[in-house]
């Protein structure tokens, strides 16, 4: 039996610290791989926008479709720290890394896609 830690991303409409409830409660999830997530949009009154991946994984880039396919990479800040963030259940925690986009303002229409290595 081999366990799944799952990567989360998705927009937070508070400015609330990052923490594994934070995490765990993000829009999107999917077991852990490389390759593009899928594109996912910030919507109304998002705050930042948060990418949580487990700490042997990084991001590889950042494109946003709704702004001709802009290469935004460097706007995704990895945070200084890494984040436990507990497995399901309440399962032992593990370190991830986590990516803050949080410009002066979110357009709603604003899209992304993240690739993960």
């Amino acid at each position: 039996l081999v366990g799944v830690r799952y990567m989360f991303w998705g927009p937070m409409t508070t400015d609330a610290a990052i923490d594994s409830a934070a995490v765990r409660a993000l829009a999107h999830n999917k077991a852990t791989s490389t390759g593009a997530l899928g594109t996912f949009g910030a919507g109304a009154g998002a705050k930042k926008v948060v990418v949580a991946i487990p700490s042997d994984r990084k991001i590889k880039q950042v494109l946003m479709p709704s702004a001709l396919n802009a290469d935004v990479t460097a706007l995704f800040v990895k945070q200084s720290t890494t984040v436990p963030v507990d497995g399901a259940n309440g399962y032992a925690a593990a370190a991830y890394n986590i990516y803050v986009y949080q410009p002066a303002s979110i357009d709603a229409g604003e899209t992304y896609t993240v690739t993960i290595g």
